[in-house]
């Protein structure tokens, strides 16, 4: 019987176990197939050396087979309970490994809450005894405020001994050097430091510290009149002059060195600055040698400013106490010396004419831009002020600035109104314009040109209105024009920014006031109204014999277009003087009495048009013959064509020439006198049913003309005159009912009493109304009453 290979155990080891589970790639899965594997194979292996080392060598092959077959089939089994021993093994050890791992987790966990709770003891601990100390570092400050306290009253009164000694001291000291000053000689000093020599910037330090006191003392010695110490104020006057030469000559000295010495100079500077006029000289040097020494600056003088001041503002702030002030002075001196004598000259050469005159604004204009303009450059030096180099530069042309702005513009308005009208003259070729003549400004209108008569002698507006009188050429454009009013408003509004620019509040106000009634004098009371009156002089004659020429309804819109013009740009131009209320309302009343003696002009000529338009219209109805009534076939006659075109004409004049307002009202007062014209017409002849058949289309033809007017009431007059004009081609049977049927429908009975009157076999009504013959006329009578 084969023998049968025993178990042995192999365990689990922990460790190695643990191991493997703590690798962070452990697979489960790959670990069971390896442990397997490994349990199967290796009890195997075991079993079968160890049969082979117990049998014979000499054993047959037979039973080496059979042996071997025996033994697999017996090891298969035991390797399978093998197998399953060794996965209890590895469950126990992981149980195992779990077990200790809970362990110690609890045990960690109770060691941490066991530290957790030493700390927190720990810290309880320490801020009870922080917020001890912080007790005990409050009551120290306390003490430490007390004691600083006191050290400072104990200070105060050490400050208190000593300060009245050391004053005593220097009012000894003092005492002495006037007595000793006072005396005949000074070479034996009780303190002889301020005639010694000095060799320090110490020494001088201290001479110069006494002899400001004593310069103040003597300068009000000087004033009494009783002065014991005459003597010692004469020779401190003199020491005070010296000691001050001395510093400047030691400051030049320095700063004349290659290089200069700016410490030294600093410290010369510092104790210079008490003594005015030495400090002054230390400062004029210097600013002149900077002056000197700018020969490679820019040529334009202005840049060369900026260029000085960047070279020199370091230099400035290292040596001198008060920079500012240096930098300040330095400035203004050298705008002066680099810009006088090119101000100057450059003004000097602009002439006295007008255009000398003009570029001689625009040059203090642009100067005064550009030396305000250095401000913003050099303000990074110093706070400079440039108003008082201005006043040093400009100030005899800034005095009379506004004056002249004032009468330059003047003489500019006077040379385009002239030139204008020089050139209109040359347009014309025939005619010689004297020069221009301002009208007054409250002057009455019917005191300037006379309607349809002589205007003043050789003046402009009856030079031309004589000329063009009997010319067919569209003048209306060439003696009002609009382009003359922009370059007016134009050269105002140039006038008025350098005024801006260069005048103060109160100056700029009456400036732009005088300006601005300087500009509405030339546009309106000169040339609108040249314009004007040269329309009314050609106006057509009262009682015209032909068909009046009405141009100067073409004047009306460009007058009013250049009014317009005035009142709106003008107020642009003179932006700035809104915020004075007086001159706005001079201004305002000046725009509003050249508006009101325009308008003047415009209603009388616009009156003067209608009165000859309609006395037109009646020479051409009282040229009409009873003839042009006969006709076979009734239609309106050759007369009354003419009068409706005619009308048309002046309609249309009106409609395009005349503004809304006034354009109702003369439409309405053209329909009246029309309406009128027509009813006393009609009134020369008595016409029969086939004439009255006529003026039945002639009243339509009127009918027709008036509509244009667009005013109900012209229209409903003549409709009403249309309607009552069928009286006159009604039989005699039927007028006593007609009669009646259009009293009803027309506003004013009276018509119906006139066209009556115009038919053939009208018979004026006795004392009393006749019944008989026609009882229509009875009838119509009593309608009228």
């Amino acid at each position: 019987m084969p023998a049968v290979v025993s178990r042995t155990k192999n365990p689990v080891d922990p460790e190695r176990l643990r191991q493997d589970l703590s690798d962070p790639h452990f697979d489960v899965d790959e670990f069971l197939e390896n442990f397997i594997k490994q349990s199967a194979i290796q009890p195997a292996t075991t079993a079968l050396q160890n049969v082979q080392a117990q049998q014979n060598p000499l054993i047959s092959d037979l039973n080496k087979e059979y042996l071997f077959t025996l033994n697999n089939a017996a090891e298969y089994g035991a390797d399978m309970d093998h197998t399953l021993q060794k996965l209890d093994d590895l469950f126990e050890a992981c149980v195992h490994l779990n077990a200790k791992a809970l362990m110690q987790h609890r045990n960690a966990e109770s060691t941490l809450i066991s530290a957790e709770d030493n700390a927190v003891e720990q810290l309880e601990r320490r801020g009870d005894m922080v917020k001890r100390r912080l007790g005990e570092i409050d009551g120290l400050e306390h003490e430490l405020a007390n004691l600083t306290e006191k050290l400072s009253n104990l200070g105060g009164i050490l400050i208190s001994v000593v300060e009245p000694n050391e004053k005593l001291k220097k009012v000894h000291k003092l005492l002495s050097h006037f007595v000793d000053l006072n005396a005949v000689g000074i070479s034996d000093l009780t303190y002889p430091e301020l005639v010694e020599r000095r060799n320090t910037m110490e020494d001088y330090q201290d001479a110069a510290e006494i002899l400001l006191v004593l310069k103040s003392i003597s300068g009000t010695l000087e004033l009494a009149k009783e002065n014991p110490y005459k003597r010692a104020c004469v020779k401190i006057s003199a020491l005070y002059e010296d000691i001050e030469n001395d510093l400047v000559a030691l400051f030049l000295r320095a700063f004349k060195e290659n290089p200069m010495d700016k410490n030294l100079m600093q410290q010369t500077a510092s104790v210079l600055q008490n003594f005015s006029t030495g400090y002054m000289r230390v400062i004029n040097e210097f600013i002149q040698w900077i002056i000197n020494s700018s020969a490679n600056s820019p040529d334009d003088p202005f840049n060369k400013i900026i260029h000085a001041c960047d070279m020199t503002y370091k230099l400035v702030f290292e040596i001198f106490p008060s920079p500012e002030t240096v930098m300040d002075k330095f400035i203004t001196y050298l705008a002066c010396a680099e810009l006088e004598e090119v101000i100057h000259t450059s003004l000097a050469s602009c002439g006295n004419t007008l255009e000398g005159r003009e570029l001689y604004l625009t040059k203090v204009a642009e100067y005064y831009r550009r030396i305000m303009q250095l401000q913003g450059p050099l303000s990074k030096f110093c706070s400079v002020r440039m108003h008082n180099i201005l006043k040093i530069l400009l100030s005899t042309h800034l005095d009379t600035y506004g004056k002249a702005e004032s009468r330059f513009f003047r003489s500019r308005c006077n040379l385009i109104v002239q030139q204008y009208y020089d050139v209109l003259a040359m347009d014309f070729g025939s005619i010689k314009l004297g020069p221009i003549q301002m009208r007054a400004e409250g002057k009455d209108v019917a005191s300037t040109v006379p309607i349809g008569s002589a205007a003043p002698a050789k003046a402009i507006p009856t030079i031309i209105g004589d000329y063009l009188q009997n010319k067919e050429i569209a003048y209306e454009s060439r003696i009002l024009s609009h382009s003359l009013a922009l370059n007016i408003l134009h050269e105002l509004q140039k006038s008025a920014s350098r005024a801006h620019a260069l005048l103060s509040r109160n100056e700029l106000a009456s400036c732009l006031l005088e300006m601005g009634q300087t500009a509405i004098r030339h546009i309106l009371f000169v040339h609108a109204e040249y314009g004007l009156d040269a329309g009314l002089r050609m106006l057509p004659l009262p009682e015209p014999k032909t068909e009046p020429k009405l141009a100067f309804f073409r004047l009306i819109p460009l007058a009013i277009r250049i009014c317009d013009l005035v009142h709106h740009d003008l107020p642009v131009c003179l932006h700035g003087m809104q915020r004075s209320k007086g001159h706005s309302a001079k201004l305002s009343a000046t725009l509003t009495a050249a508006r009101d003696r325009l308008e003047q002009k415009i209603t009388a000529g616009i009156e003067y048009c209608l009165n000859s338009a309609m006395h037109w219209v009646q020479v051409m109805l009282s040229q009409q013959k009873k003839a042009e009534y006969i006709q076979v076939n009734p239609a309106t006659t050759p007369t009354a064509k003419r009068v409706v075109a005619f009308f048309t004409k002046v309609c249309s004049l009106v409609t395009d020439f005349v503004n809304n307002q006034n354009r109702e009202n003369i439409r309405r007062e053209m329909g009246l006198r029309f309406h009128r014209e027509i009813l006393d017409h009609f009134e020369v002849f008595k016409y029969s049913t086939q004439e009255g058949m006529v003026c039945l289309c002639e009243l339509k033809e009127y009918k027709e003309c008036v509509l244009q007017l667009k005013q109900d009431s012209i229209t409903r007059l003549f409709e009403d005159m249309l309607l009552v004009g069928n009286l006159l081609v009604c039989s005699k049977s039927s007028l006593s009912k007609i009669s009646s049927e259009i009293s009803s429908e027309v506003d004013s009975a009276s018509s119906l009493q006139y066209f009556l009157r115009l038919r053939e076999d009208y018979q004026p009504p006795k004392d009393r109304p006749s019944t008989v013959s026609l009882t229509g006329l009875s009838r119509s009578k009593s309608l009228i009453n």
